[in-house]
């Protein structure tokens, strides 16, 4: 096993990792609302649907894109993909504000060379930022594989909007758990779906999430930022 390579997993999936993540809902606030989700199994059906449709076709899509031509151009490419790609302008700007943080964290603590770049095109307004990209590329330069950079990626944004739902519903912190050990094979097989997926399918979504992602801007009690 490699040492330096399960540490930098471990951190950069941490749930107290300060990107951000706790503050928003990525739409499941908006089913809260209309009173669509009020238990956890509600709550996992519409975790499966987010992580099998939205999470794979943008977040995972794009570190293999990205893996596959770890260059400059291509990043640069695809954060602007992400950015045209995601309907919803709260999901947009969470997308920027946890993308520049991820970045932020990786360049003072792993000193990335090209996480560094890429947080300096973000500050100078160049390109949006986006947390799946700076994973990438810091997981791609201390050479871990593909899918045990998604694998982990997309555990840790699964156990984020969880524990989201642990404090927004409100869940049990024991539900929360039960819907985390049920998760694992939804996790194991978007890895997997997102190996087949083409570029023709980046950022391809569901439009009830997406709807209900662009309702949440307008929802007048809430919680979440987004």
């Amino acid at each position: 096993m490699d040492s330096d390579a399960d540490f930098l997993l471990l951190h950069l999936s941490d749930s107290a990792l300060p990107t951000g993540a706790f503050a928003h809902s990525f739409g499941f606030e908006t089913y809260m609302d209309a009173e669509r989700i009020t238990r956890a199994e509600h709550f996992q059906d519409w975790l499966k649907v987010l992580l099998k449709v939205q999470l794979t076709s943008a977040d995972a899509l794009a570190m293999r894109l990205l893996y596959a031509e770890p260059t400059l151009q291509e990043l640069k490419r695809l954060d602007a993909r992400l950015h045209a790609g995601t309907p919803a302008r709260e999901v947009r700007e969470a997308n920027t504000r946890m993308g520049t943080r991820m970045a932020e964290i990786v360049a003072e603590t792993y000193g990335t060379p090209m996480v560094a770049q890429y947080l300096g095109l973000i500050n100078q307004r160049e390109l949006s930022g986006h947390p799946a990209l700076a994973f990438a590329l810091a997981t791609h330069s201390i050479g871990i594989d593909v899918d045990r950079a998604i694998h982990a990626h997309l555990t840790a944004t699964v156990s984020s909007l969880t524990q989201n739902a642990v404090r927004g519903i409100p869940l049990g912190q024991m539900a929360g758990q039960r819907v985390m050990f049920a998760m694992r094979e939804p996790i194991a097989a978007a890895v997997t779906r997102s190996a087949i997926l083409e570029e023709i399918d980046l950022c391809s979504g569901d439009p009830g999430i997406d709807i209900s992602q662009m309702i949440h801007a307008t929802q007048r009690a809430r919680l979440f930022m987004s």
